[in-house]
């Protein structure tokens, strides 16, 4: 099952996005206030790679909120995106035979490319 810990780089990300957008700053200038680099400060904010505790440290100085406030905040996240996605984990290993057989059957006659309702352009 999910733990808080599977959604933590993601909760820090949101936590930190949220309050340097209070703050009125940019990555630029949390980049050039804490003395890391702009494209690691990038890589921070879309929450797919661990924040070292210094380099969180840094960045919520430059943002001018307290590490320890804004850590409490992400962990409230992390928990709570763990439980919303224990609730969308369907355990297959409770479905029969038929019902495995179906759901495959209507996901074939109905193939659906996710990525086509993004908006991206080349």
């Amino acid at each position: 099952m999910p733990q808080p810990s599977d959604f933590i780089n993601q909760a820090l990300a949101a936590v930190l996005r949220g309050a340097y957008a209070k703050q009125r700053l940019n990555r630029e200038q949390i980049a050039e206030r804490s003395g890391i680099s702009l494209s690691t400060i990038q890589r921070y904010m879309n929450g797919k790679v661990d924040i070292p505790s210094k380099s969180f440290q840094r960045v919520a100085e430059a943002i001018g909120v307290p590490a320890d406030v804004l850590y409490a905040e992400a962990l409230r996240d992390a928990e709570r995106m763990s439980v919303e996605a224990t609730h969308n984990v369907t355990d297959l290993r409770t479905w029969s035979a038929d019902q495995l057989e179906t759901t495959t059957e209507a996901r074939a006659a109905n193939p659906r490319d996710p990525e086509s309702d993004t908006d991206e352009s080349d």
